[in-house]
């Protein structure tokens, strides 16, 4: 989240925080994907820090997830399920969120 640092100043201040994946999925929409890292339990991890997953669509307890080193299916995640794949020191909650602009 940005905010200014003063009435006077153009400058802003990033705070981080954790993006849980409940969240995720009251944000998620069909104009919608995020891109959440995961760590070295991930069944395609390669050797790498951390793993990227697309996550597509949202249920009330659950992520939709591609995998683009995967088999091209969609895998359902329950909420803390990818929590507990996201919060590797690797991995440490990041999120990239992408909407397209209407």
């Amino acid at each position: 989240m940005r905010t200014r640092t003063s009435r006077s100043s153009h400058k802003t201040a990033l705070t981080i925080g954790e993006i849980r994946s409940e969240k995720l999925g009251q944000w998620i929409a069909p104009d919608r994907v995020a891109i959440v890292l995961v760590g070295p339990t991930w069944p395609t991890w390669k050797g790498n820090e951390v793993h990227a997953l697309v996550v597509v669509a949202s249920t009330p307890s659950s992520l939709m997830v591609f995998d683009p080193a995967g088999n091209g299916d969609l895998d359902e995640l329950p909420f803390r399920a990818l929590d507990a794949q996201r919060s590797g020191p690797g991995a440490a909650w990041e999120v990239l969120i992408a909407a397209r602009r209407g």
